[in-house]
């Protein structure tokens, strides 16, 4: 009943008069204290028709915005698993590469960057090289310059990122791609979706099934996993 009752006044402090510009002037002033705390230049928005891209699907992109820090520690830690060594991350839509940074302070097996914008490609393998975290524990982070479309994805238990980073052209095949991955090689696979606009994309997936559906500080986020393979019969 109290949590409740919490959930609800903080619903009802949002929805106050300035509240929103506040809560925005704060996300910025963290990011930015991110970006000095940690020698890297993650902040800023872009528009990726304004970019120099891979491939054909440009008119099919979401404009860029990085993941808050807040925001991105908090999905990263709202997990279904507890022991992340044997997982690789990946970022689809990595830009700048802010989010591969936070993922580096929990101890994934390696941590991958899918951007099909080379100008932020170059960027985010700039912010690898000059970032400096005393928390960090992964330290194989490999931004990859290519379309989602044509990516192949590792054999290794996977967590995804995507933060709504283009429309239902380009997130059709690559959902597709997942799972035929997921049908030939049987593995866990977690998948963070922010701003899920095509969850049902994700839910027509035969291989992923959804875990939860969140709203954090405004932020809605959907976690899907992968079906556990059948035990074998030792009967």
């Amino acid at each position: 009943m109290l949590r409740a009752y919490v959930t609800d006044s903080k619903a009802a402090l949002r929805r106050l008069p300035g509240i929103r510009f506040v809560s925005s002037v704060r996300s910025k002033l963290r990011a930015n204290w991110f970006d000095w705390r940690h020698h890297v230049k993650t902040c800023g928005d872009e528009d990726p028709r304004e970019l120099t891209v891979i491939g054909e699907n440009v008119s099919h992109a979401i404009p860029y915005i990085p993941t808050t820090p807040r925001t991105g520690r908090h999905m990263l830690r709202d997990l279904p698993v507890t022991d992340l060594s044997n997982y690789t991350f990946i970022d689809i839509g990595s830009g700048k590469g802010r989010m591969l940074l936070l993922a580096a302070e929990l101890p994934f097996r390696r941590i991958i960057g899918v951007e099909f914008a080379s100008d932020l490609h170059a960027l985010a393998q700039q912010n690898v090289k000059t970032y400096r975290n005393p928390n960090q524990v992964c330290f194989q982070i490999e931004p990859v310059n290519i379309d989602a479309t044509q990516y192949e994805f590792p054999l290794d238990p996977l967590l995804i990122y995507f933060y709504y980073p283009f429309d239902q052209s380009v997130m059709e095949p690559v959902i597709q791609n997942l799972n035929r991955s997921l049908v030939e090689h049987p593995r866990d696979v977690i998948l963070v979706y922010h701003n899920p606009v095509l969850s049902q994309v994700v839910e027509s997936a035969s291989q992923l099934r959804v875990y939860a559906h969140t709203n954090y500080f405004a932020s809605r986020y959907a976690i899907f996993r992968s079906i556990p393979s059948p035990s074998p019969n030792l009967t």
